[in-house]
């Protein structure tokens, strides 16, 4: 469920196909992860998990696989 619902963050802050590998998505890398998505993704992680990301986690948030380590530590689990 959680996995779906960070898939849908990425894909509406992003404008991301729905068909892309997750795995692949990183900031800089990524058309439509720039400063402007990345502020989108933010908003859209912490209303859809009902979590506040520091300073810090939005630094460190440059890939998809870091978003579920940041959002781990607020408590979200991610089946595998």
């Amino acid at each position: 469920m959680n996995r779906q619902k960070l898939k849908t963050c990425f894909v509406g802050a992003l404008g991301i196909a729905p068909t892309t590998d997750l795995e692949s998505v990183s900031f800089g890398t990524t058309d439509g992860w720039d400063s402007v998505g990345h502020i989108a993704l933010v908003t859209e992680l912490e209303l859809a998990f009902e979590v506040e990301l520091s300073p810090e986690d939005i630094t460190e948030l440059t890939s998809v696989q870091k978003a579920i380590g940041i959002l781990g530590q607020h408590g979200v689990t991610f089946d595998n």
